[in-house]
């Protein structure tokens, strides 16, 4: 069964999550430590990126769902905000640091949110046409 969210909540889901990334992201002095683990924060990056990247597609701010071009675009937005939000960072006032691994790990996750979009619209369309 598959559940139809109204493009109203998914845009609204979209917003807050993307509120709640920027001011974790610029969050003073921030730290994320976990035991075993050298930098939790990459993980944290890629994984976050990655959701922020998903719920844009499903948002269709950008375009139709499912479109190559929406698909296309949804990455370009996701990489110029992971470095935007990465560049942000760099005065000293906010009490964070910038960082390539940082960002090379934002686009990472962007990118394999893009990838996660296209493989669940393609599996939705062919679920579909099964039915």
């Amino acid at each position: 069964m598959i559940v139809r969210v109204s493009i109203g909540w998914r845009r609204a889901a979209f917003a807050a999550y993307a509120l709640a990334v920027f001011v974790a992201t610029h969050w003073p002095r921030l730290e994320l430590n976990v035991r075993g683990i050298e930098r939790p924060d990459l993980l944290a990056h890629f994984a976050v990126f990655g959701a922020w990247t998903v719920l844009l597609h499903a948002s269709e701010l950008l375009g139709r769902m499912g479109s190559a071009r929406t698909f296309a675009r949804v990455w370009l937005i996701g990489t110029a905000y992971a470095a935007i939000d990465e560049a942000l960072q760099l005065p000293a006032f906010v009490g964070r640091h910038a960082a390539w691994d940082d960002l090379a790990a934002n686009i990472g996750g962007v990118t394999l949110g893009t990838l996660a979009a296209m493989a669940w619209t393609s599996l939705a369309r062919r679920w579909r046409r099964a039915r």
